[in-house]
């Protein structure tokens, strides 16, 4: 409910409905309903989300610290696996009893890293990081930027990505390994899994400098 509302409200924030053309909604002969395009759509989901989590940190008595490191963690993972389907409705938050809310574990992981044809170069997430979209584009002075955004302490932010991208690797390795065990030993594994292992050294580089 509040992630809807917050979407909703983002819109106005965004101005997205200047100017927005109408239309009639189905089955209600009296309402209209705005249009929108589906770039607005995501950037409104992205603000949308960050309220939610905001709101839950600020509000609830369940774990919020650990709903928003969730958070960075999945939006760190997605930049490091160059994760491009990460937008907010493939987030979720689980409401329990006494009105707890807490951020379901993440699904959905969809990466570009397997279609060779794909240029990184090229590629956008889903969702911003520090104000960018484009993957390429995304440096240290985005995460500082996000940790802004989010009140988190930027150092403590910046550290844990560095650690994330640092044991990547050995991660790729170990999951490697037991897949091959299982018997997937597709060529498609052996691609993806050197893909990622460049990815996260490309990362950890882009964190290291100034």
């Amino acid at each position: 409910m509040v992630f809807t509302l917050g979407h909703e409200y983002s819109h106005i924030l965004l101005g997205h409905l200047e100017g927005a053309q109408t239309k009639k909604a189905s089955g209600l002969a009296e309402a209209e309903m705005f249009v929108r395009s589906p770039e607005q759509e995501f950037k409104a989901d992205e603000v949308g989300f960050r309220f939610a989590v905001l709101w839950s940190r600020a509000t609830h008595k369940a774990e919020p610290i650990e709903d928003v490191e969730a958070f960075t963690d999945a939006i760190a993972f997605n930049w490091l696996i160059a994760g491009t389907d990460a937008h907010a409705k493939n987030y979720s938050l689980l409401i329990g009893s006494g009105a707890a809310v807490r951020l379901a574990p993440i699904y959905d992981l969809a990466r570009i890293l397997p279609y060779r044809a794909a240029s990184l170069r090229r590629v956008k997430l889903a969702m911003k990081i520090g104000g960018e979209y484009r993957l390429s584009n995304i440096g240290l002075r985005h995460w500082q930027r996000m940790a802004t955004e989010l009140r988190l302490n930027e150092e403590a932010l910046i550290d844990r990505v560095r650690a994330m991208a640092a044991t990547l690797p050995d991660t790729v390795t170990e999951v490697q390994a037991r897949t091959g065990e299982e018997g997937l030993s597709h060529v498609t594994i052996l691609k993806l899994a050197e893909r990622l292992k460049l990815r996260a050294v490309s990362c950890l580089r882009i964190l290291q400098s100034k």
